[in-house]
This record gives C-alpha cells, structure tokens and sequence, in this order.
C-alpha cells in the first residue's frame, strides 16, 4: 500500500508525521510523508491511502478538511484526519457538511469532547506516542550531556524547557517563577529549547539560559536534553495532549506543571509535580478557536520548583521513585503500537505486531 501522510512544517505535527511514517514503513508500506501545502490534484492512482494530520482551526484548515473529504471519495474511504484543538471551536465557522458528513480521530479526550461539542464526529481517539528506540538511544546518550552541563553548572538542580513561544504556553509565568526563586536561592539552573525570539527576555531572568532553537534539533537530541536533566518545566496554560510531557517521563524524568485536563489521560500526576489551576479563561482568537487557558497564581509554580529542588537534593529516594513511577505510566504510550490504530483505519486487518525492536 502506497501511503501519503500529509501535515505541515510545525514541529510538534511535523514530528507525529514522521513517527506515523516511520509505522507505516515497517509494517511495509511505501510511505510520502509531505510537510507542505498538497500538491497533488488527485489521490486515485497516485496513492492508495492518506492520512491527514492538522489541528482543527476553522479558519485555516478548512482546504485540508475538503482535501481529506475528497481523499476519503477517490481513494473509497481510505483516508482519514488525526486532529487536535487546544480550546472551544467557534461553531458559525463550521459548514454544515462539515457537521454531517466529516469525521475525525482524535488525539486526547480533551480534543474529542471539544470537537464533539462543536457538532464534529469523532470516531476514535488515538493518544501520541514516544519511539522505543529514541528512548533508548536518549537514555544512553543523556550521561554526555550531563557532563556538559555539570561543567557549567556544578552541583545545581537542572530545570529543561522545551516550548514555543506561544502565549499559550506560559513563558511569561516561567519567567517570574524563576526571578521569585532566584530571590531566595541560587542552587539551580533553567536551560531552555525554544524560540529564538526569546533570548532578550532570557537574559534579563538569572539562573535562565538560552540552550537552542525550538524545532532547530532532531527528536532524539530533545529526548535525550531530557534525560539530561533533573525535572522538564512546562508552565503551559494549554494543551490538546502536551507531547513533551509524555517525552519526558518516558525517559524517566518528572515534569513541574499545572495539572491540565489532558495530562491526566496519560501522565502520573501525582508522582509528576503537578499543581491546580485557579481559573479558566477563553482567549478569542483569529484561527477561529476560542483558547481555553487554565489560569494558574504564578506562585504555585514557584513553590512547585523550590518543593523539586529540594527532593532533589535532599531525598534521593523519592527522587528515583518518582522517575521509576512517570517512566512506568508512560511505558503504555509507544508510537509502534499506537500508529498502528491509525493504520488499521486505513483498511487495514487489525493489527498487533511489535514493532519496538
């Protein structure tokens, strides 16, 4: 079977194709992964299947959700669209036909009940996944970094952060949790992957430190800046799913955050750092979304780390359960097993093959 897996250049959706694709290939399909615009002006002939994968924002993707609804009629059912929202979708913007004869996969609960709400079929939901053998490769990798970066910085708990700069996504408050504690200790360090725009707002926040380019590193160099450190922070006021969380406990390290409704379909809470949120707020936007930010006292995250550094240099038993315990949780969640559900919707006899070696 010919497969073209179609998504676009983003990073987190660029990488989830790329995982699908690799599944694809070796259950033995010939595979096209594409990360730009569609350019073919047919499907039959060309392929034999496709998968789509783009968030749900009405006012951009509706050209992928028509593709996907002409995919599904050349190719006789046997395409379909793997979606997210991170908030409430504004229903006038949805086409009737849309609301009648397109459905869609889901990749958390969250998504599903969002887009169930604005009249969409979801038919399934499918969770993202972390590759066996880039946990493995990060895990062996992870004593280099560490080494690095105990040169620079000895003896200090090593925060990472891994997000774009996207308001959603809480910098701000990360920023002022790190000024706060900076205040009142010195004994860690927080080294950020992310926009390269940030780096004036870095460097006027002690203890925080530019590492890389959002995007700018193969995924196995990201797991393994995981592993490398001691907690993943991820002060997010939202996520569809939140993929660098599953990312880091696979590899066994705890991450600090607020406890957002989709963590908990996958993630140890409780052996994570996790806080509650104090409200919710819905952020208008031009994508045709509302953005349903779950708004937290920036306190809570500063009192969420200066509680991390502490286990972490003053119970290491605790420490190693709480690795042992995320890494645990997380061990369900493997794109070789997971991909394969998609696959299977493709026309596909069920399948349950191992693909983790």
């Amino acid at each position: 079977m010919k497969v073209l897996i179609q998504t676009s250049k983003a990073t987190s959706l660029s990488e989830i194709g790329r995982q699908i694709a690799e599944v694809c290939e070796r259950l033995g399909h010939h595979t096209v992964l594409n990360r730009d615009y569609p350019i073919y002006p047919r499907f039959r002939g060309v392929f034999d299947a496709a998968i789509f994968i783009y968030p749900f924002l009405p006012t951009w993707c509706s050209t992928y959700i028509y593709k996907v609804y002409v995919a599904r009629k050349e190719l006789q059912g046997r395409a379909v669209m793997y979606t997210m929202v991170e908030g409430l979708i504004k229903k006038p913007l949805i086409p009737e036909w849309v609301k009648k004869d397109f459905e869609v996969i889901a990749n958390s609960r969250y998504s599903a009940e969002r887009l169930q709400d604005a009249g969409i079929k979801v038919i399934d939901v499918i969770p993202h996944g972390v590759p066996s053998y880039e946990i493995e490769y990060a895990l062996s990798e992870a004593p280099k970094y560490r080494k690095v970066i105990e040169e620079q910085f000895s003896d200090k708990v090593v925060f990472g952060v891994v997000a774009r700069a996207h308001f959603r996504k809480g910098l701000d408050a990360l920023y002022e949790a790190v000024k706060r504690l900076s205040e009142k200790r010195d004994n860690f360090v927080v080294l950020m992957i992310t926009d390269h725009s940030e780096l004036p707002k870095i460097q006027k926040v002690p203890n925080c430190y530019y590492v890389a380019t959002f995007g700018g590193r193969l995924h196995r160099e990201i797991m393994t800046f995981y592993a490398a450190c001691d907690y993943l922070l991820h002060p997010a006021y939202n996520e569809s799913f939140g993929l660098p969380v599953l990312e880091a406990n696979a590899v066994g390290r705890p991450v600090i955050a607020c406890k957002l409704p989709p963590f908990e379909e996958f993630a140890d809470t409780k052996a994570n750092i996790m806080f509650d949120y104090d409200d919710v707020e819905l952020r208008p936007s031009s994508d045709g979304i509302y953005y349903e930010l779950y708004i937290y006292d920036v306190q809570k995250l500063v009192d969420a780390m200066e509680y991390a550094i502490d286990i972490r240099l003053n119970k290491r038993d605790e420490y190693e359960d709480r690795c042992a315990r995320v890494r645990e949780r997380a061990a369900a969640f493997r794109s070789e097993s997971l991909y394969q559900k998609l696959i299977e919707y493709l026309g596909e006899e069920p399948l349950d093959q191992d693909l983790s070696s």
